[in-house]
């Protein structure tokens, strides 16, 4: 099945997720975590799940499923444990205009959730358009021993620079060769290493003399730390 890959801005946008167990429950996060306003329909749900609608307010009916629950919807999740119900929740998305997702019916979905991998702005994704999510998961697991926290951190990096780059220079050819000479660099080793002076050092000796390079690489440092010690936490 051919696809097409696309980041979707989740904020403010609202999205069902009918279901209330483990499954339910992921994707209820994953939409909270990207701005989506999410309300949850199922006659009951998961100690987790129940963590997750307190704690960060969410609106849940607790009842069977309805067919009007969809409107004013972008986005549905089946995520119910009786066929019946996800077919029924299939036939009232396509009618409605809703996108659906269906992680039993992968070939009647409007679109499907790929494994991710993400630090921070950096966000790497693997999809088998639906024929194995587990080979997907474990695809991601691979490259997750390559990326590490360091690639977010460069791409934090380069964000920043990228702006005050852009305002100092108005030739946008002189600005793509400046961020290929900045990426030659190799920065995701010497962030991995811990060699922050270094890096401030040789971003000196190519970048404006009116960058504060080092106010920006101390913004990055704090960051990356930041991230790796909440990982070693997990």
């Amino acid at each position: 099945m051919a696809v097409y890959p696309v980041n979707i801005e989740m904020a403010g946008r609202r999205c069902l997720v009918v279901g209330g167990g483990k499954v339910a429950a992921r994707k209820l996060v994953a939409l909270l975590d990207a701005g989506a306003i999410v309300e949850v329909v199922s006659p009951r749900i998961c100690s987790g799940m129940a963590t997750v609608v307190e704690s960060r307010g969410v609106t849940y009916h607790q009842r069977i499923y309805r067919p009007t629950d969809l409107t004013g919807h972008f986005m549905v999740f089946a995520a119910t444990d009786n066929p019946d119900v996800q077919k029924q929740i299939l036939q009232d998305a396509k009618r409605a205009g809703v996108l659906l997702n269906c992680a039993d019916m992968p070939e009647d979905c409007d679109f499907q959730l790929p494994a991710r991998l993400s630090h921070h702005d950096l966000l790497v994704t693997i999809s088998t358009s639906g024929a194995s999510p587990a080979f997907s998961t474990r695809v991601r697991d691979l490259i997750k021993e390559v990326i590490g926290p360091e690639y977010g951190a460069v791409v934090m990096l380069m964000k920043l620079l990228r702006k005050k780059i852009i305002d100092l220079q108005d030739s946008s050819e002189q600005n793509k060769s400046l961020f290929y000479q900045i990426l030659d660099l190799n920065l995701e080793s010497l962030i991995r290493s811990g060699q922050w002076q270094e890096i401030e050092e040789k971003l000196q000796t190519i970048l404006p003399y009116n960058v504060d390079i080092s106010e920006l690489v101390n913004i990055v440092r704090s960051e990356y730390l930041l991230s790796t010690s909440n990982l070693h936490r997990r």
